[in-house]
């Protein structure tokens, strides 16, 4: 996932991201071709997602990443997004999750993969008991 010249990464839970130039500096291609960059040098260097300044679209990406719904996510309306969390929307086709970006960036929320998880858990409950 790259958006506005940062890379995203997911280590060790914590959602992090690192400047494309930092990350081409220093990764490693695999035989497989696959690309790396060393936990020590990705750690060091990288940002926590709520300072990071990716878009929206990249920062949806890492919330789909935990999603373990089928339900589609979008960015919450800025007029409910002024605390953390997600919101439940039925929606006319589908039920989708709002979720408020910079809520769960002023909470920190963005920066935990466990928290993230969390919500996505209590989120699947309000499908649950929506779903007839």
């Amino acid at each position: 996932m790259t958006s506005n010249n940062y890379l995203c990464g997911l280590p060790a839970g914590l959602p992090k991201s690192t400047t494309r130039q930092l990350y081409d500096a220093n990764k490693v291609i695999n035989e497989d071709k696959t690309e790396t960059i060393a936990h020590e040098v990705g750690n060091s260097e990288s940002k926590d997602h709520s300072t990071s300044g990716i878009s929206a679209n990249a920062s949806l990406s890492i919330y789909q990443h935990y999603n373990p719904t089928n339900r589609t996510l979008e960015a919450a309306p800025k007029k409910i997004d002024n605390n953390g969390g997600m919101a439940h929307a039925p929606g006319i086709v589908e039920p989708t999750i709002l979720i408020k970006l910079e809520g769960n960036k002023k909470a920190g929320i963005s920066n935990h993969a466990n928290q993230i998880t969390n919500i996505f858990v209590h989120e699947k409950q309000h499908d649950d008991d929506y779903i007839f």
